[in-house]
């Protein structure tokens, strides 16, 4: 029964010069994965520092950001702690089976398209799409 249970695990990245290189998507007001408002990595850039550490993965859920709670808050709310982390932030993140078996989202190989760096209108009417590239690659 133990691999059920979610495994939870710290990571701590430096921007650099190339910010931190993943996006997210989630939160209370734009459920990403079934009813779960959590916080979570949609896709890591393999030259930012995510992709280089290799730890953070697509699927992944972020409990915390330099000890800032992201279980309950609001999509914006995540993105202005990502904003104001500093060159080192501390993630916390649940890995659990069921998000190891989760299709990954894409995964960048180069920079993304222009238009990955903005954001579209989510299939839902008056939703943002959340999904912002720029949310997490901070430089």
């Amino acid at each position: 029964m133990s691999s059920s249970v979610p495994r939870v695990e710290e990571v701590i990245l430096e921007k650099g010069t190339v910010g931190l290189g993943f996006n997210i998507r989630g939160g209370t007001d734009n459920i990403h994965i079934g009813s779960d408002p959590g916080i979570f990595v949609t896709t890591v850039k393999p030259n930012g520092a995510a992709g280089k550490d290799g730890r953070l993965q697509a699927g992944d859920k972020i409990l915390e950001i330099n000890n800032h709670d992201l279980r309950e808050i609001p999509h914006q709310t995540a993105v202005t702690f990502f904003h104001d982390a500093g060159d080192v932030v501390r993630l916390l993140i649940e890995k659990s089976r069921a998000s190891e078996q989760r299709t990954p989202a894409p995964q960048f190989e180069e920079d993304p398209p222009p238009s990955a760096a903005t954001h579209s209108k989510d299939p839902m009417p008056d939703h943002e799409d959340v999904d912002y590239y720029y949310c997490c690659t901070l430089l």
